[in-house]
């Protein structure tokens, strides 16, 4: 509970006055209209009641450096404790971040990831979609197989940053190397899954079509035998 305001020096001099005529605490307190806690205090300093307040704390990180704060978390994102690191601010890690999250334009939130697609990307696909949206394929004859790579070296779509309201949202984009981590491939259809293949090193096209001969065909052999006509789909 928080310090209530101090007593004027009329109302100190009513208590030590009511007091050295015999009234109790609790009566000077209901004559005042203060608490019987403050009235005790009053009479216990007597002449020092007030020298031993000192006030609160001023408050820290405000103005100029509280500027910097939101203006580098708007730049960069970085976390408040990032922050408060590399600007050096003297203040506490949950000060910066009261700050930030005071400010009416910065909300921490979720990077969003998406793949690093160029324009050539972009239109192959959306000539994939339609074509198969106008004469849809004999989907229990598909086997779906992918490949995918886990980091070790950071966090997989974990990310949060601060982000600045006023500005579109940060992205990341997904990658298939670099960095520590382990990469695995597999297919699944109608009939079932296939054997998880774990890779090793970096995937050349040699690598790749090692990895369709030895877990995509014995799974594409095993349910759907040698001779029919089979569609991969990635």
């Amino acid at each position: 509970m928080g310090r209530g305001p101090l007593l004027t020096e009329v109302e100190v001099g009513m208590v030590l006055a009511l007091r050295d005529h015999g009234f109790t605490h609790r009566a000077i307190a209901e004559h005042v209209g203060r608490s019987t806690k403050a009235i005790r205090t009053v009479i216990d300093q007597r002449e020092g009641y007030g020298s031993n307040f000192k006030g609160r704390k001023p408050a820290k990180l405000i103005g100029r450096e509280l500027r910097l704060l939101i203006r580098e978390a708007s730049k960069t994102g970085l976390s408040a404790r990032s922050l408060a690191t590399s600007l050096d601010i003297d203040a506490s890690l949950r000060t910066c971040q009261r700050r930030l999250q005071g400010s009416e334009n910065m909300e921490y939130v979720k990077r969003k990831h998406m793949p690093m697609l160029k324009k050539s990307h972009k239109i192959a696909r959306l000539e994939h979609v339609k074509k198969y949206l106008k004469d849809p394929p004999f989907w229990p004859g598909i086997i779906w197989s992918d490949e995918k790579r886990f980091n070790l070296d950071g966090p997989d779509g974990l990310q949060y940053y601060w982000h600045d309201l006023r500005k579109e949202p940060d992205t990341y984009f997904t990658r298939r190397n670099g960095g520590g981590g382990v990469m695995v491939w597999g297919a699944f259809s109608s009939s079932g899954l296939s054997e998880l293949a774990f890779l090793t090193g970096n995937q050349n096209s040699v690598c790749y079509c090692d990895t369709l001969g030895n877990y995509l065909f014995p799974f594409a052999h095993e349910h759907y035998g040698q001779h029919q006509n089979l569609t991969r789909a990635r």
